[in-house]
C-alpha cells in the first residue's frame, strides 16, 4: 500500500454532455457518483446504436449549466440555466424544444437510474497530467475539457502516473471502510477535448497533441470496488 495523490477536485454532471457541478464531497453509489449522467437528450431518429445526444454533435450543450433542486439525486429535480441566463426544469418542453432546434431534430429527456457513461462509471485526472499536456499545447487547457469525476495532485508530482494504476485499486481517505475505485483502463479521448467549455470553440491541435503524444489516452477510467464519501483533501492509497 503506498499513498500517492491527494484528492484537489469532485466534479459530477447531471446531465451528459452538459457543464458539470464542483463539489466538495459525493457519495459514491453502485454507479460511480450519486447523480452523475442521470440524465440524457434521446434522439428520436436514432433506432439503433447509441441513441443520447452528445457535445460532439452539439457542442452548445456544453454552455447549458444543470444543477439538482435539492441534495438527493434520487429525489430532487433537475434545473438547467441555459446561455442566456433562463433557469427552466430539465423536464420542461421549451428545453427539448431549444435542444431540438440546435441539433435539427428532435429529442427529448431520459433519467437512467444506472447512469449513461460512454465507457466507465469513473474518471479521474491529475492537476500534473493537464498542466502536461497544456505545456506540449503552449496554452492552458481548463479541467473541464477533460470531463474528469476526480482531479489529484500526485504527491511525486509526476504527470501521467495514473497510467500506471490500471488494474489496482484507489482508496479514498484513511478509514478502514474508504470507499474505492479499481482503475480499468486509460482513458481514449475523443474529440470532446478540442471544444472551449465556455464559448465552444473548437481547437483540432487538442486531440491530435494527445494521439501523437500519449496513444489518444489521459486520465483513466474505473469502477466502485468499495461505497463510500469521497471528499476533497482525502489521501489517495494504491493498492494491488
Amino acid at each position: 500500500m503506498t499513498q500517492v495523490a491527494v484528492v484537489r477536485a469532485l466534479y459530477r454532471y447531471p446531465v451528459k454532455s452538459m457543464a458539470g457541478e464542483t463539489l466538495n464531497e459525493i457519495e459514491l453509489g453502485w454507479h460511480g457518483f450519486m447523480g452523475d449522467r442521470r440524465f440524457g437528450f434521446v434522439r428520436t431518429n436514432e433506432m439503433v446504436g447509441f441513441p443520447w445526444l452528445t457535445a460532439s454533435r452539439v457542442p452548445e450543450l456544453l454552455l447549458y449549466k444543470p444543477r439538482y433542486v435539492n441534495d438527493d439525486p434520487a429525489k430532487g429535480s433537475v434545473l438547467v440555466q441555459t446561455p442566456d441566463g433562463l433557469e427552466i426544469e430539465l423536464s420542461d418542453a421549451r428545453l427539448a424544444e431549444r435542444i431540438s432546434q440546435l441539433y435539427g431534430s428532435d429529442v427529448y429527456p431520459m433519467r437512467l437510474d444506472s447512469g449513461i457513461f460512454d465507457q466507465a462509471s469513473l474518471s479521474l485526472i491529475s492537476q500534473e497530467t493537464i498542466a502536461a499536456v497544456s505545456g506540449e499545447m503552449s496554452r492552458n487547457l481548463e479541467i473541464a475539457r477533460f470531463r474528469p469525476n476526480i482531479v489529484v495532485e500526485q504527491l511525486d508530482g509526476r504527470p501521467f502516473a495514473e497510467d500506471s494504476w490500471v488494474g489496482r485499486r484507489l482508496t479514498f481517505g484513511t478509514s478502514v471502510d474508504a470507499p474505492a475505485m479499481r482503475v480499468t483502463e486509460r482513458d481514449i479521448r475523443c474529440v470532446m477535448v478540442n471544444f472551449d467549455p465556455t464559448t465552444v470553440e473548437q481547437d483540432a491541435r487538442i486531440l491530435k497533441t494527445i494521439a501523437q503524444q500519449h496513444e489518444t489516452c489521459l486520465g483513466i477510467y474505473g469502477s466502485t470496488e468499495r461505497k463510500g464519501r469521497i471528499r476533497v483533501g482525502d489521501i489517495i492509497t494504491l493498492e494491488d
